[in-house]
């Protein structure tokens, strides 16, 4: 079916971090408890329903980040905490005054 398609035409990646997926164990989900790569299914944008062409899967800690935002405002968001944190790594420790 359509989510069989969807999972292998992104090829169990998270389309936000990049991460590959898991899928559960079974119908009841993960045995193995909570996971940072646990696939979660996404609407794509949140004001319409789970429909062919809105729906991707994204890690499970994404989706609860992402809410109702749209997909660019998200997009927005994760490439604005990316910058943030590429700038605090590349500073050195020890000159830096930032606080967080």
């Amino acid at each position: 079916g359509y989510l069989k398609t969807l999972w292998e035409s992104q090829r169990g990646i998270c389309p936000y971090t990049g991460m590959d997926l898991k899928l559960p164990d079974s119908t009841n989900g993960w045995r193995s408890g909570p996971d940072i790569q646990n696939a979660s299914l996404d609407r794509i944008d949140s004001t319409r329903g789970y429909v062919t062409g809105n729906v991707q899967f994204v890690a499970t800690p994404a989706n609860y980040a992402k809410a109702g935002y749209t997909d660019v405002e998200f997009r927005q968001f994760f490439g604005a905490v990316a910058n943030h944190y590429n700038a605090f790594i590349n500073r050195d420790m020890e000159d830096s005054d930032m606080t967080y």
